[in-house]
């Protein structure tokens, strides 16, 4: 059948090398492993993007543009942004229909966006059904990173709509099941769990698992943001120098609190710390591949981390916060050693611990590995979702 996923938001590309991207084009390849046509509407596709990382890369804002933000009133500024917002998603709307025009889709599947529903709306229009992924509390998730708006009470409406109204609806966590579940009077089953992976093709790409007569490699790759819990691993990380020599940590990816970390790793006195800096995603690949411990050490309460699955793609012995998404895919002392709270002792005690157990480090790895080539593969989540269309 022909699938026309859609996707509203008018940044979004998936060209880009973060993790939304990645995950665009695991659920797109995983509708063509399976033999269906998938036509694209992403409106944030550019001819070309430049790789950079696989993380937050601050975004360069001219002086101009910084001199008129700080003379606006951020909740101002945020409903002008969001005002835009909305005129995009009417011009995307047009666009959409002139794409079920063109290709007769037999189902919808939009990647879900903050303050916009032309996708449900225009599947309403041409009676076509409609599948959604939802991967975040989005209008909890404006407030928090951006502020308040005008129209937020707005994209709450349409957020409660999207969730009455759609056939299926697509959460990568228990967490945020739960939370749509209790906000929506329609109590049919029909909001189901589909949480990152990898594809079947980066599982036979696994290296060996022991890196022997090197240093003990302890690794992050991802945004270096403050809720990532970078400032826990680095003053864990002088602890554990306390105890073990013959160690190093390597910090992968860029962001905008990355000189903070730096400035941090000096006062500390830490030695054998690495910093990459902003690097291509198939080069992140290959510093996990230097790693023998990836760690992520802090998250929000919704989101599936796309890295614990590569992490995972390449047998590696993790040490994970306790976090719902997290336990939704890890068994603990199986598949991962798991933080009870972002604090420093207790990080580094496990992970000297890991440190110390190479055939403990071995054996989660491999465990974790075998449980994504079965359970977490792009492909089988793929299946998932078509099974319901077929239902």
């Amino acid at each position: 059948m022909t699938i026309l996923y859609y996707s509203a938001h008018p940044f979004l590309s998936e060209n880009d090398p973060a993790g939304y991207a990645t995950h665009m084009k695991g659920i797109i390849g995983g509708f063509e492993s399976h033999g269906h046509k998938v036509v694209k509407v992403i409106c944030g596709n550019t001819a070309s993007v430049k790789e950079s990382s696989g993380a937050f890369d601050p975004v360069h804002t001219s002086p101009l543009k910084k001199i008129i933000r700080a003379l606006i009133p951020k909740y101002i500024w945020q409903s002008l942004k969001d005002l835009r917002l909305l005129e995009k998603d009417k011009k995307h709307a047009q666009r959409l229909e002139l794409a079920i025009a063109l290709h007769q889709p037999s189902l919808i599947y939009e990647r879900v966006n903050y303050l916009q529903d032309s996708g449900i709306r225009m599947a309403q229009k041409h009676k076509i059904r409609y599948f959604c992924e939802i991967n975040a509390p989005y209008v909890e998730e404006k407030k928090m990173l951006e502020g308040s708006s005008f129209f937020m009470a707005w994209a709450k409406k349409k957020e409660h709509y999207i969730l009455e109204q759609s056939d299926h609806i697509f959460v990568v966590s228990s967490a945020l099941k739960n939370a749509f579940q209790r906000q929506r009077k329609n109590q049919n089953q029909n909001i189901h769990i589909v949480p990152n992976g990898v594809f079947e093709s980066e599982l036979t790409k696994a290296p060996s698992v022991l890196r022997k007569d090197k240093p003990t490699t302890i690794g992050f790759v991802g945004s270096i943001l403050k809720w990532h819990g970078i400032d826990v691993l680095l003053k864990a990380f002088a602890l554990v120098q306390k105890k073990h020599n013959h160690v190093r940590l390597l910090i992968v990816g860029s962001g905008e609190d990355m000189k903070h970390y730096m400035d941090l790793s000096t006062s500390l006195h830490l030695q054998n710390v690495t910093f990459t800096g902003s690097v291509s995603k198939s080069k992140a690949q290959d510093y996990i591949d230097q790693m023998d411990i990836c760690t992520m050490i802090n998250t929000n309460w919704y989101g599936s981390p796309m890295k614990i699955f590569e992490y995972g793609a390449r047998k590696k012995a993790m040490l994970l916060i306790k976090a719902s998404p997290i336990l939704d895919v890890i068994e603990p002392n199986k598949d991962a050693l798991i933080l009870q709270k972002a604090d420093p002792e207790e990080c580094a005690e496990k992970l000297s611990q890991l440190i110390t157990q190479s055939d403990f480090r071995e054996k989660i790895g491999i465990h974790f590995y075998n449980k994504i080539k079965k359970s977490y593969t792009w492909e089988t989540h793929a299946a998932t979702i078509l099974s319901k269309f077929r239902a």
